[in-house]
């Protein structure tokens, strides 16, 4: 549907507005542009990292945007005047990962320190040091129900640029895409680092090694003839029947 460009290094990472209207993305240029979602329009860069920025998370509560890079810095951004309000210090190392609780105000990151780090969003205190991890904490995911989370290491997909469809139900691939190097990169750099849905489910975003954000919609001209979801194996079907 689209391709944004105007970072000047490896796009890393990738968050979504929750009113659908703008997301931001982080760099190895060591900045944050928001961009709006609808036209493509670069709205505002926001500087202050001093290396990679690895993670991105935007508030549903305040008008918060989070950030974290390789400089060991974790950053709190007040949007309303475009600049940080709060620093949470205490990684040993870069940090690769955030998510925000979606219930109570408590912020979770991790990185290459192998450990997991639960600061009270408000006060910048450090509650907990999750450690027990031998390797970098790549990724972290929290839940409502439960003040819970989960934390993965580092296991990596993307780098020769593919894009993999899979029907959650059934395991089954139904769709590949590979993504297209754009001019004046190397075929080296056709790595996707993040892919995120929008809110609404019907545009899928990219964060590329060729320094470019990808958009892509949904194809009003498929069928279920032409590209079939439903799949069970043979091995299925014997014991059903």
């Amino acid at each position: 549907m689209r391709v944004l460009s105007g970072h000047l290094g490896w796009v890393r990472c990738i968050a979504m507005e929750p009113g659908n209207e703008w997301f931001a993305t982080g760099s190895s240029d060591r900045t944050i542009k928001l961009w709006e979602l609808a036209s493509g329009r670069l709205k505002l860069t926001l500087t202050g990292h001093i290396s990679a920025v690895r993670a991105l998370t935007v508030s549903h509560r305040q008008p918060y945007l989070f950030s974290a890079g390789e400089d060991k810095q974790v950053k709190c951004w007040d949007l309303e005047y475009n600049k940080v309000v709060r620093h949470y210090h205490g990684h040993l190392s870069g940090v690769y990962c955030m998510s925000l609780h979606p219930t109570i105000d408590v912020l979770l990151t991790g990185g290459r320190d192998a450990t997991a780090r639960v600061w009270d969003m408000r006060t910048k205190a450090c509650i907990h040091t999750l450690g027990g991890h031998t390797n970098t904490v790549a990724d972290i995911l929290t839940q409502a129900p439960n003040p819970q989370c989960s934390c993965l290491v580092h296991c990596t997909a993307g780098d020769n640029g593919s894009l993999h469809f899979w029907d959650w139900k059934t395991g089954y691939n139904f769709q590949k895409h590979q993504t297209t190097v754009q001019p004046g990169s190397l075929d080296s750099e056709a790595g996707i680092f993040k892919c995120l849905f929008d809110v609404s489910g019907c545009r899928l975003l990219t964060a590329e090694a060729d320094k470019t954000i990808k958009i892509y919609k949904e194809d009003d001209t498929v069928t279920e003839e032409s590209h079939p979801i439903v799949w069970k194996p043979e091995i299925m079907r014997r014991k059903r029947y």
